[in-house]
């Protein structure tokens, strides 16, 4: 009996193209574009409680780190909001990840976010403190 070939993804297109498939399936009304190895999604996040609607950008490359992006509203990026200066967000530690562990855009990284727009709404009406998980990691 001849076991098939397992089909090696150098480049990281069938990786890209399985976050594709599972954002858009767990995620309905995201907007995701797959070129290659690169996958950028747009996400409208509201909520009747929030003060704005959030529209969420959000780019991957195989092998590498997501970053995350608020597009709109405009947020004046600050350290107490976990949000860098070229306003992505801070949504894990670096450290949290080793290289060969698979990052999930719909298992953490748009949950991660959609908890992060929670607590910057908190944040809006509770004297500006940071009520999510924090690590002290030097933003």
């Amino acid at each position: 009996m001849t076991l098939p070939k397992i089909q090696s993804d150098p480049g990281g297109e069938i990786e890209i193209s399985i976050q594709k498939f599972l954002i858009d399936y767990f995620f309905p009304g995201t907007s995701s574009v797959q070129n290659g190895n690169e996958l950028i999604v747009k996400y409208e996040l509201n909520d009747p409680d929030w003060k704005a609607t959030y529209t969420i950008g959000i780019f991957l490359k195989a092998f590498k780190e997501p970053k995350v992006w608020v597009l709109q509203p405009d947020i004046k990026p600050t350290l107490s909001i976990h949000m860098y200066q070229d306003k992505s967000l801070c949504l894990f530690h670096r450290t949290d990840f080793r290289i060969f562990e698979k990052i999930s855009l719909a298992r953490q990284i748009l949950p991660w976010t959609i908890e992060w727009v929670h607590f910057y709404e908190l944040w809006l009406v509770n004297g500006n403190i940071w009520k999510g998980k924090e690590i002290g990691h030097g933003l």
